[in-house]
């Protein structure tokens, strides 16, 4: 993509930033280090996996985005560590993930026992990752 800036193979600063609030959302150097982290760590190898694109609908969020969009306050979101994706086959990701990568935790939210409506997860490199694994319908 023409004017993109790159932080891996498959995804961008931009798709990690976006909303839909018209809402300034930039990060700072560490959280967009810990994007990185994230991306390189847990969407890529996933990408990767499952042949497919990975959509990005929730990246980096500041605290202002955060809580407008009804984010927890201890949202791993507003620290660079934490993203929300849909993809062709989310039960395959989301099992990829769960049996193959370190994570701090993952989610599979709302949607039905045969396929979540999106898959949240996250990871960090400020602890060790608790590879905490979450259903919510």
């Amino acid at each position: 993509m023409k004017n993109e800036l790159f932080i891996s193979e498959h995804f961008t600063i931009n798709e990690m930033l976006k909303n839909n609030h018209g809402i300034l959302n930039w990060c700072s150097p560490s959280e967009m280090d810990n994007l990185i982290d994230l991306t390189q760590a847990v969407l890529e190898p996933t990408r990767k996996f499952i042949k497919a694109a990975i959509f990005v609908t929730s990246g980096y969020r500041n605290r202002t985005l955060n809580a407008l969009v009804g984010g927890e306050d201890d949202s791993q979101h507003p620290l660079g560590e934490a993203v929300d994706f849909k993809c062709k086959d989310m039960v395959a990701a989301f099992e990829y993930i769960k049996n193959n990568l370190d994570f701090d935790q993952l989610i599979w939210e709302k949607g039905t026992k045969k396929c979540p409506a999106w898959i949240h997860v996250s990871f960090t490199t400020r602890r060790k990752n608790r590879k905490q694994v979450l259903y919510i319908f």
